[in-house]
């Protein structure tokens, strides 16, 4: 008789957020990591795009990074579990408190053609696996023809996990899960630095 996996955690969210440290006076390694991936995104984002951020965080870094530069988007929309200020900017829209896995809809409402892009940067694993299936579609749900999806997850190596990680993925399972939703294409994916 096979044992059973225990599941090391219970819950099924993790609202944790990853934080400027006071002032600017310094940058964690783990912001750092996360400011390049932000940074790589933006690169996919013009002045034609309506951006979907699932997962923006209290410090909305993706939306700091795109208003920096005029123009460099049409709009902006970020969604989190946890509660967002609201932005002075008319072109960003922020959802706090905001399950996407069971709102997805109200953003259809209000944008029925969808988003061009949509920004997802290290969210997946602060939620049960099971909730995946659903959550992949409702990205697809979002996503316009011909959009793009920017995903990223640490990758899982089957020893550690971050202790505030629900649902750690390996490469070849999330590539899998993204075909499986509709991807016709998945962008070969790299080794988290973090």
């Amino acid at each position: 008789m096979k044992k059973r996996e225990k599941r090391r955690d219970e819950r099924d969210y993790d609202t944790t957020q990853l934080r400027e440290s006071g002032h600017g006076q310094m940058m964690t390694r783990d912001y750092s990591a996360h400011f390049f991936r932000w940074s790589f995104a933006r690169r996919f984002i013009t002045d034609k795009h309506d951006v979907l951020e699932i997962g923006a965080g209290q410090d909305k870094p993706l939306s700091k990074l795109l208003n920096g530069a005029t123009n460099h988007y049409k709009s902006y929309v970020g969604v989190d579990l946890n509660k967002l200020k609201p932005s002075g900017n008319q072109r960003n829209t922020f959802f706090g408190e905001f399950n996407f896995i069971e709102r997805h809809k109200e953003l259809l409402k209000a944008r029925p053609g969808g988003f061009d892009v949509i920004v997802c940067m290290e969210v997946v694993e602060h939620f049960h696996s099971r909730f995946m299936p659903k959550f992949m579609k409702n990205c697809f749900d979002c996503l316009r023809p011909g959009g793009t999806m920017l995903l990223s997850t640490p990758a899982y190596d089957g020893v550690r996990m971050a202790a505030n990680h629900i649902n750690e993925m390996d490469i070849l399972t999330l590539q899998n899960m993204l075909r499986r939703q509709g991807s016709k294409s998945c962008v070969d994916t790299a080794r988290s630095p973090t």
